[in-house]
C-alpha cells in the first residue's frame, strides 16, 4: 500500500509544552534539554485536538519536503543549491512577489525556475533554454535539464506552499517558490551519494 506523502496542517489544539532546562556548554552556547534522544529537545504533550484546517485549494502544496532526484546507477549522486527547509527564504519571495506587481511569481512556474537555475547552478542563459516540465502535481512542478554532454542533470522544484498562504498579501494569491533544486550525476563530490 502507497503511503500518503508528508502533510502540513493547520490546527488549534491543546497540549503542555516542557521546554526542559536550559544548559549552558562549555563553548558558551545555550540550550534547552530534557527530552527525547540524549536530551536533545522539548516536549509537546498533545492532550485535545480542537479543529483542523481543511485542504480545500487545488493551487496549493500541502506536501512539506521537496522531491529528490532518482539515482538508478551505484556510485551516482547529487549536490543540493538549497538548505532544507528554507521557510524564511519563501516568505522573502512572496513578499517580493507583493510588493513587485508582476504576475510572474505567480503564474510562470517555468520563468521562477529558469532564473533560479541561472543564479543557482551558475549556468548560462542558453543552456537553460532546454529546461523540460518532468512532472505536475497540485501546487508542484518540477522541471529537469540534462546537460548536452550528459553527465550531469539539474533538477528543480516548485511549489506553491500551504504555509505561504498565511504570509501573502492576498491569501488567495501563493508565489512559486524554489523548495529543491540538484544538480545529479556520477562525478566526485556530490553530497549524496547511491551506495549500494
Amino acid at each position: 500500500m502507497h503511503n500518503p506523502p508528508d502533510t502540513v496542517v493547520r490546527t488549534t489544539l491543546v497540549g503542555r509544552f516542557f521546554a526542559g532546562k536550559q544548559s549552558r556548554f562549555p563553548n558558551g552556547e545555550v540550550e534547552w534539554r530534557g527530552y527525547g534522544h540524549m536530551g536533545c529537545c522539548s516536549l509537546l504533550a498533545i492532550q485535545q485536538v480542537i479543529s483542523v484546517d481543511p485542504h480545500d485549494r487545488e493551487d496549493l502544496d500541502y506536501r512539506s519536503s521537496p522531491d529528490q532526484p532518482n539515482l538508478e546507477k551505484v556510485g551516482c549522486g547529487f549536490q543540493d543549491f538549497v538548505p532544507p527547509w528554507p521557510y524564511s527564504d519563501w516568505v522573502k519571495a512572496q513578499q517580493a512577489a507583493d510588493l513587485q506587481g508582476s504576475d510572474l511569481a505567480f503564474d510562470d512556474p517555468r520563468q521562477v525556475a529558469t532564473t533560479a537555475l541561472i543564479q543557482l547552478a551558475k549556468l548560462d542563459e542558453n543552456n537553460v533554454t532546454k529546461l523540460k516540465e518532468k512532472q505536475h502535481s497540485q501546487g508542484r512542478v518540477i522541471y529537469e535539464l540534462r546537460k548536452i554532454e550528459g553527465k550531469a542533470t539539474y533538477m528543480i522544484v516548485l511549489s506553491k506552499p500551504y504555509l505561504l498562504s498565511f504570509y501573502a498579501k492576498d491569501p488567495k494569491k501563493v508565489a512559486w517558490v524554489i523548495i529543491g533544486a540538484y544538480k545529479s550525476s556520477c562525478e566526485k563530490g556530490n553530497s549524496v551519494s547511491r551506495i549500494k
